[in-house]
């Protein structure tokens, strides 16, 4: 048997050596290992095959190749589900705190307002009668402005109007 491998192991002086090669027996490739012994004039050599050898390695890469696969996947869609929670939290707080400001700031006229008939002047909660202007901008955040409508335009200005 001419097997370079062993010849280099032979002249090396090294204690063991494990390679893959081919069997000059059934000419199939097999895992073959050569140890030492220093005790005796004897070198053990042991030769397997390969495929019987790595099946169960194969099988096993496999199922830890599908598993990191796997994890990997899991790992990247509970991140961007993590995100995805963090960012509508984060959306929701800052609507929350707006709509918090606009709760404070709104301020409502309810019940019963007591108006005069004529003057259209509003009676407060100490008895005093004030312009309706008045009493709306110190119950609520509205303003007015002035202006004359047409039908008082006409009876009030009706000189000005050319026919």
């Amino acid at each position: 048997m001419v097997d370079p491998n062993l010849d280099a192991f032979l002249s090396s002086g090294r204690d063991s050596l494990a390679y893959i090669g081919f069997s000059p027996f059934d000419n199939k490739r097999k895992i073959i290992a050569f140890q030492r012994t220093h005790q005796f004039p004897y070198m053990i050599a042991v030769a397997s095959n390969v495929e019987s050898e790595l099946a169960g390695w194969y099988q096993k890469r496999t199922i830890y190749s599908f598993g990191w696969l796997l994890s990997t996947i899991i790992f990247f869609l509970l991140t961007h589900v993590l995100i995805r929670l963090y960012s509508a939290k984060n959306s929701l707080e800052e609507k929350n705190r707006k709509l918090q400001k606009a709760s404070e700031e709104i301020k409502t006229l309810e019940g019963i307002v007591p108006i005069c008939s004529y003057c259209k002047k509003i009676r407060d909660d100490k008895g005093y009668w004030e312009q309706v202007e008045v009493y709306v901008r110190r119950h609520s955040h509205a303003d007015f402005s002035q202006g004359i409508c047409p039908d008082c335009f006409k009876k009030h200005y009706s000189e000005c109007i050319d026919d």
